[in-house]
């Protein structure tokens, strides 16, 4: 709402009303897309996943940029692909609004789909259980000792004197 005074300003506006004409679809869905992922923070995932939204918008875009085939007709040739380059668009801009909200700078947001990792567990199965000492083996086994006299040694003060 602050009028434009700058030149940096001015290509701000320009960036928002190129984006707003190319991808008026895209453009909210990939907002909604950005909120909604955000509620699954910290719960289900542990930061943003930028990397998933930039290479979506590649994969869903290459295909209708790689298979476009104009033909005579203005609705085939300009507005079938500008609808279809809504999927990539909203797939982008969750991407930008990943780095423009500043989840680069935590970590896993340059992974493909950071989940969170499982709580640490108290004890842990390997499946290997102890040997057992009682049966048959190769090397010899010899039955526990039994305890000795479990009261410490007293000795006697005159014991002491006398020496």
């Amino acid at each position: 709402m602050r009028p434009i005074k700058t030149p940096y300003a001015a290509l701000d506006f320009a960036i928002v009303v190129v984006a707003a004409v190319l991808a008026p679809i895209g453009w909210p869905a990939g907002r909604a897309i950005y909120k909604g992922v955000v509620q699954l923070i910290p719960d289900t995932l542990r930061s943003y996943p930028i990397a998933a939204f930039m290479w979506a918008s590649v994969v869903t875009g290459l295909p209708l940029v790689l298979l476009y085939d104009p033909d005579t007709t203005l609705a085939q040739t300009v507005l079938l692909p500008w609808v279809l380059g809504q999927l990539p668009a909203t797939a982008l801009a969750a991407g930008i609004y990943g780095i423009l909200e500043g989840w680069l700078a935590v970590d896993g947001s340059r992974d493909w789909w950071p989940m969170r990792p499982p709580p640490a567990a108290e004890s842990v199965d390997f499946g290997l259980e102890p040997d057992d000492l009682t049966l048959p083996g190769i090397f010899d086994t010899y039955p526990t000792p039994e305890p000795g006299e479990r009261t410490p040694i007293t000795r006697d003060s005159h014991e002491r004197k006398n020496r």
